[in-house]
């Protein structure tokens, strides 16, 4: 036990063991891949001919740091000449890897090496939810996630040092989350509120740093193709009615609702992260517990008050709740004991049965009852209800977020 605790000090041990888990995930699930992996099969086709991706095809709903990874990616496995299909999947292995290694690097500068920081990594490395998303589900959400670890790392050292430079790193990690996938969007008006004594050239500068590099990448695309960057990515709203609330008006007859909460989902998402950030700032001071939930509010509106809903977007917050076990009150550690039960077993669900997210189990077993399962969770009513407890998680998760916004400094805090 005393070998294995100190092996475990060791940064190459966590490189390791994560790639490991990926690897055994792979051996066993060979060829179960989700739609998106053959979606992003058919961009790499196009770009290999000279064709704009975002005009050919539906697929790229994002601003274009991801088909520009596939490019690459691409490149290396002709170079290489193995399939395209395992560079991503080690790309996206690399990116948890960078996650957990991160995670550990916050937690050890910042002294929240708590009796329970090793076990918490180790469910990490270990949960089967990052791991089916990189092996199957192939989307790049786990990206998202590596930029909020470095924006919350970066927003933390302005708490301790109040120096402008730590507040403008963390808006260009911001900016370069919105250039991953736009949704982090939502974090600027927090971002705005954490600043200490606001001054105006200061508050452009970040500004300008949190919206520079999605502007830089895709107004050249605007440019030669705005029609379908327009149609694809700034008027996206995701998948409605398989989540949520546009997901449960249909089990009481308003179905025609979802396209106009979809329409007015925005504004509902907007205007929660204006409230959020309002009552972190009134507090009276922004700690780093503090700022912690609120970036997790914040990213919570979107899958609770948004159109749409797919599973990967837990990418976006999962590193940020194993943080606020870290740093939170007993009482969001007790939700989060009972939330990681639920998250687990509704995605070892998901990416056993669902066809479009790889059906695992299908692949393994002919039993006719794991067809039918299989065939009935097409249904976007299924779906909902498979997801009921995930979404009455978030929800509970929220209230208690919002609540303890507001509260005195954790019993147990972050040392300095």
């Amino acid at each position: 036990m005393i070998a294995a605790s100190r092996l475990l000090q060791r940064p190459i041990a966590w490189v390791l063991l994560t790639v490991g888990a990926h690897l055994v995930a792979i051996a066993l699930l060979p060829h179960a891949w989700s739609y998106d992996m053959k979606a992003w099969l058919r961009v790499a086709d196009f770009m290999r001919m000279g064709l704009n991706p975002y005009e050919h095809t539906g697929h790229l709903n994002w601003p274009p740091l991801w088909p520009t990874i596939i490019f690459l990616l691409d490149r290396i496995a002709t170079g290489m000449q193995i399939p395209l299909e395992r560079c991503i999947q080690g790309f996206l292995i690399g990116v948890d890897v960078l996650n957990v290694l991160l995670l550990r690097r916050l937690a050890l500068r910042n002294g929240t090496a708590l009796p329970f920081t090793t076990p918490l990594l180790l469910g990490l490395a270990l949960n089967p939810i990052p791991i089916l998303q990189a092996v199957m589900h192939c989307n790049f959400d786990a990206i998202v996630g590596t930029w909020m670890i470095l924006m919350i790392g970066a927003f933390w050292r302005y708490v301790l040092s109040g120096l402008d430079r730590d507040w403008l790193l963390a808006c260009f990690l911001l900016g370069m989350g919105v250039l991953t996938k736009t949704i982090p969007l939502i974090l600027l008006p927090l971002a705005l509120v954490v600043l200490r004594q606001p001054r105006l050239t200061v508050l452009l500068r970040g500004v300008v740093l949190a919206v520079a590099p999605v502007l830089a990448g895709i107004l050249p695309l605007m440019i030669a193709h705005h029609g379908s960057i327009i149609d694809n990515v700034i008027t996206y709203r995701g998948y409605a009615g398989w989540y949520g609330i546009t997901g449960l008006l249909p089990f009481i007859g308003a179905a025609p609702l979802q396209h106009l909460y979809a329409s007015v989902s925005p504004l509902l998402m907007g205007t929660a992260a204006l409230a959020v950030a309002w009552r972190a700032r009134s507090r009276g001071g922004m700690d780093r517990p503090t700022i912690l939930r609120a970036t997790l509010l914040c990213l919570l509106c979107i899958t609770l008050l948004g159109p749409g809903y797919a599973p990967q977007y837990i990418g976006w917050t999962l590193p940020l709740l194993v943080l606020l076990y870290w740093v939170g009150r007993d009482s969001e550690r007790r939700l989060l004991k009972a939330a990681l039960v639920v998250f687990t077993l509704t995605y070892l669900v998901e990416y056993a049965l669902i066809p479009s997210h790889g059906a695992f189990l299908t692949k393994i077993t002919d039993v006719d009852a794991v067809a039918r399962w299989s065939e009935a969770l097409v249904m976007p009513a299924a779906q909902t209800l498979l997801r009921l407890p995930l979404f009455l998680c978030q929800i509970l998760l929220s209230v208690l977020l919002w609540r303890n916004l507001r509260a005195p400094a954790s019993t147990n805090p972050i040392p300095a």
